[in-house]
C-alpha cells in the first residue's frame, strides 16, 4: 500500500489573491480526501452492478450499469447498460473496467495574441477495456479488498473463454467485490 502523506487545504482570507494553483490545490484536496475514504472504507473493487452476461449472438457481452472502485480509490461509473463486442482474435480475454482522463473544452488564453488556448475542463470516464491476460495486480499483501496498492488500474469485471466457437463467461471467476455494509443498525 503507498504511504499516505498528508493533505493541505486552501485557507482563505478577506483580500486574498486567489490564483489558478489556489483552486487546482482545493480540487487536489477534495479528490484526494474521497480517493482516501474510498480505498479505507470501502478498498476496492466492485461496489454494485457491473453484471456480464452474454449477448444472444455470441458476438458481444451486455455489462449492467453500475459502480467499481479501483486501488487508488477513483470512482468507475458506468451509468447505463452496454453492449461490448468481443474481440474477433484469440480464445481468451478479461473483461475490465478503467478510469480515464481527457483535457476538454479548449478556451483562448486571456493575454495571448490569440493563439494561445488551454483545456477549461477535465472529463473523467470509465473505459471497458479488454485485456488477454489477467493482470498480475490482486490489490495489496494484505485481505482484499481493503488493502489497496494504491494505483489507478483496471478493474476486472469477467473472463471469457471461447470453446468449440462459442464465447463462455468462466465460471470460477468471481470479479472482486468492494465491502458495502448492508444493514446498519449500530451493531
Amino acid at each position: 500500500m503507498q504511504t499516505q502523506r498528508s493533505l493541505q487545504r486552501v485557507n482563505y482570507f478577506e483580500g486574498q489573491l486567489l490564483t489558478a494553483s489556489d483552486f487546482q490545490a482545493e480540487q487536489t484536496y477534495f479528490r484526494e480526501k474521497l480517493r482516501r475514504h474510498n480505498r479505507y472504507l470501502h478498498g476496492w473493487g466492485i461496489a454494485w452492478g457491473l453484471r456480464v452476461t452474454l449477448n444472444k449472438d455470441n458476438h458481444s457481452v451486455i455489462i449492467s450499469a453500475g459502480c467499481a472502485l479501483d486501488c487508488m480509490g477513483n470512482e468507475l461509473i458506468l451509468p447505463e447498460q452496454v453492449a461490448e463486442p468481443i474481440p474477433a482474435q484469440g480464445k481468451e480475454w478479461y473483461l475490465a473496467l478503467e478510469y480515464m482522463e481527457e483535457a476538454v473544452q479548449p478556451v483562448l488564453v486571456p493575454g495571448s495574441d490569440g493563439s494561445a488556448q488551454a483545456f477549461s475542463r477535465i472529463k473523467e470516464w470509465a473505459a471497458v477495456v479488454w485485456l488477454p491476460d489477467r493482470p498480475s495486480h490482486s490489490g495489496g499483501p494484505g485481505p482484499a479488498p481493503f488493502d489497496t496498492c494504491g494505483a489507478a488500474h483496471a478493474v476486472l469485471l469477467a473472463h471469457l473463454i471461447r470453446r468449440k466457437r462459442r464465447w463462455e463467461i468462466h465460471k470460477t471467476y468471481q470479479p472482486q467485490k468492494a465491502y458495502r455494509k448492508r444493514n446498519s443498525d449500530n451493531g
